[in-house]
């Protein structure tokens, strides 16, 4: 029994080193020690010393001073960094403020505008007139023009000659006259028109200044300052020449003649403006006139000033009875 006992236990041991790993063999080796004597000091043997992980890379002689060595900040460091010293600021104006805002600018900016639009020519107006700011006599001008055009100067008008020259202007179809005095008139430039005509095109020589004439020169009437006062002054032997329906009227331009102009056209006003016509351009298509009461380049009520016009249905000069 205890044969067959022992060899199961060897059967078994062989099914577990044939399944299993194999164990390891080891020998045990007697360790020589060395008996120190009585009296000597035990010192502890030097540490082994590290294999070296660098030896391809040649040390670096030179020692840098602590204070210059370089600082390595790794990127994510970096960005982290950045965002702590310099925060997002959240804006401080929402997009509808920013929209208020620059609708309030435009705004503001049209109100001016048209503050000095309406203001600016009454000013001159008192000023030429002799009033006083106080005064609230001033009327409203019976036209416009662009306030973009260059501040004319105001001069003196020259006093009218001693007699006028009533001559007729006649058409070149010689079937339509004017009356009107030239000589009355301040600017007597020889160079009328310019090249390259436009409605608001300033005209040349003394005919771009603006005029301050005196009342106590001409006349007394009492529509003074007003854009028929100045109609009126050149057709002193046409009377009523802009309250009387009974002289002709037509389109085709002449100069020397009163002129018209229907509410709305070419810078007229709502109730129409009058003019005077000083010349006609070689093609018969733009006209020189002289005005009163018309708020363009420092210009307004009081005032005379020079501009062209173009023909046009709503453009009526008046030929005379």
């Amino acid at each position: 029994m205890e044969r067959q006992h022992e060899n199961g236990q060897t059967m078994a041991r062989r099914r577990v080193t044939a399944s299993g790993p194999r164990e390891r063999q080891t020998t045990l080796v007697p360790r020589a020690t060395q008996r120190i004597p009585v009296g000597e000091e035990l010192t502890d043997p030097p540490a082994p010393r590290a294999p070296s992980t660098s030896t391809a890379i040649a040390p670096y002689t030179g020692e840098r001073p602590a204070e210059h060595a370089p600082v390595i900040v790794s990127p994510s460091a970096t960005r982290r960094l950045s965002t702590v010293i310099t925060p997002k600021r959240e804006p401080t104006l929402k997009p509808w403020m920013r929209l208020t805002i620059g609708l309030i600018a435009i705004v503001a900016c049209i109100v001016a505008v048209l503050g000095f639009q309406f203001i600016h020519p009454a000013a001159l107006g008192d000023r030429a007139s002799g009033a006083s700011g106080a005064s609230a006599g001033v009327p409203q001008p019976s036209g416009r023009g662009p306030i973009t055009a260059s501040i004319g100067v105001i001069v003196a008008a020259p006093p009218p000659q001693a007699q006028h020259s009533s001559s007729p202007t006649v058409s070149g179809s010689g079937s339509f006259i004017a009356y009107g005095l030239s000589s009355i008139q301040p600017c007597h430039d020889s160079v009328k028109f310019v090249p390259n005509i436009s409605q608001w095109t300033v005209p040349p020589g003394c005919y771009a200044l603006i005029y301050k004439p005196n009342p106590a020169n001409y006349p007394p009437r009492a529509s003074w300052g007003y854009c028929n006062w100045w109609v009126e002054e050149t057709h002193p032997q046409d009377p009523n020449v802009t309250g009387a329906t009974s002289y002709r009227r037509g389109t085709t331009p002449v100069a020397n003649a009163a002129v018209f102009i229907d509410g709305g056209e070419q810078g007229a006003g709502p109730a129409g403006h009058w003019v005077e016509s000083v010349a006609v351009s070689p093609d018969g298509y733009w006209i020189l006139i002289s005005e009163m009461n018309f708020a363009w380049r420092g210009a307004g009520w009081g005032l005379i000033d020079y501009r062209y016009i173009h023909v046009s249905p709503h453009v009526h000069f008046l030929y005379g009875v």
